[in-house]
C-alpha cells in the first residue's frame, strides 16, 4: 500500500570523507505529518478521507556494516523504538506499529548521499508506514557539500525508494546549501549548515499492469548542526512539503502533505 492510500486506510550523515568507524550511533527522530483531505479529482472532486495530523517518534541505531568497491558504505538502520499518534479533531489515537526490531540498510557515499535502501519492504505498508514517512531516510542522511563560512553552493539531495518489484519512486531536492557560521549546541561547538530548494518525487508501480503513476512537487528546507570535533551530524531540523498526485485506472488522487521535525544524535 502506498503513501496516500496508506494514510487513507491507516489514518546521518557525515561531512568528512574518512572511512566509517565501527561505532554504533543512536538517533531520536520526531516527525509531525500534516495530511490534507484525500480527494478523487473530476468534474466534482470527491473527498475520500478527511485531513489528519500524525506524530511519529522513532529511536534508531545506525551502524556501518560493509564497504563497496566504489567507496560507498552499507549502514544498518535498526528501529529500536517506534510510536505513532494520530490527532483528528478532539480525538487522539495511538496507531499500532510493527517497526520495532526491524532494520533496513542504507548504501551511502561517505558524504551521506544515499544510493539505495535494502529491505525497504520490511518497513513499508500498513502497520509500518515508512512509505508514508519516506522523508525520514532523506533527513537521516543528508549530503551537504564542503562549504566555507558564508558560502552558498548548489547540490542535489537524492533518494531512490524501491520496494522490490512492486514500486519505485525517486526523490530529488535541488538544494542551495549555505554555511551559517559556528555556534554552540549544548556543550558542543557546532557548524550550522542550511539548505533550501524545490522537492520533486516521481515513480510508478512495477510488474503487472495496470500501472499507477506517482508525482509530487513541493519544497524542502532544513538546518543541520555538525559537531566540530567529531564532524558528525548533531541535529537536523527540517520542514518538507509536497502536493501528491496518484494517477491510476480509477482516476487521480491528490493530497497536500507536510513533514516537520527533528533528528537528534544521542550521546
Amino acid at each position: 500500500m502506498f503513501w496516500v492510500v496508506l494514510m487513507w486506510i491507516a489514518c546521518a550523515p557525515r561531512m568528512n570523507t574518512a572511512e566509517p568507524e565501527s561505532l554504533v550511533e543512536q538517533f531520536q527522530v520526531r516527525v509531525v505529518g500534516e495530511f490534507g483531505p484525500l480527494q478523487l479529482q473530476g468534474d466534482a472532486p470527491t473527498t475520500l478521507a478527511l485531513a489528519s495530523h500524525v506524530t511519529l517518534n522513532l529511536r534508531l541505531r545506525w551502524e556501518p556494516t560493509r564497504q563497496f568497491r566504489d567507496g560507498s558504505v552499507g549502514r544498518l538502520v535498526e528501529f529500536d523504538e517506534a510510536e505513532m499518534v494520530s490527532h483528528q479533531e478532539d480525538k487522539t489515537t495511538v496507531v499500532p506499529l510493527e517497526l520495532a526490531g526491524r532494520a533496513v540498510e542504507l548504501r551511502t557515499f561517505p558524504n551521506g548521499e544515499v544510493l539505495d535502501i535494502s529491505w525497504i519492504s520490511r518497513v513499508s505498508g500498513i502497520g509500518r508506514s515508512m512509505d508514508v514517512f519516506d522523508v525520514v531516510f532523506s533527513v537521516l542522511s543528508p549530503s551537504p557539500p564542503t562549504l566555507n563560512e558564508g558560502e552558498s553552493v548548489k547540490r542535489r539531495i537524492m533518494l531512490p525508494y524501491r520496494d522490490e518489484n512492486r514500486i519505485r519512486w525517486d526523490h530529488s531536492v535541488n538544494a542551495v546549501w549555505t554555511h551559517g557560521g559556528d555556534g554552540k549546541h549544548g556543550d558542543a561547538d557546532v557548524t550550522r549548515i542550511e539548505y533550501l530548494g524545490p522537492w520533486k518525487t516521481a515513480g510508478m508501480t512495477r510488474g503487472e499492469p495496470p500501472r499507477t503513476k506517482y508525482d509530487a512537487t513541493g519544497n524542502a528546507e532544513g538546518v543541520i548542526l555538525y559537531d566540530k570535533q567529531s564532524r558528525e551530524m548533531a541535529q537536523h531540523e527540517f520542514a518538507w512539503t509536497r502536493q501528491v498526485q496518484v494517477i491510476g485506472s480509477q482516476g487521480v488522487l491528490t493530497q497536500e502533505q507536510s513533514f516537520t521535525g527533528t533528528v537528534e544524535r544521542l550521546p
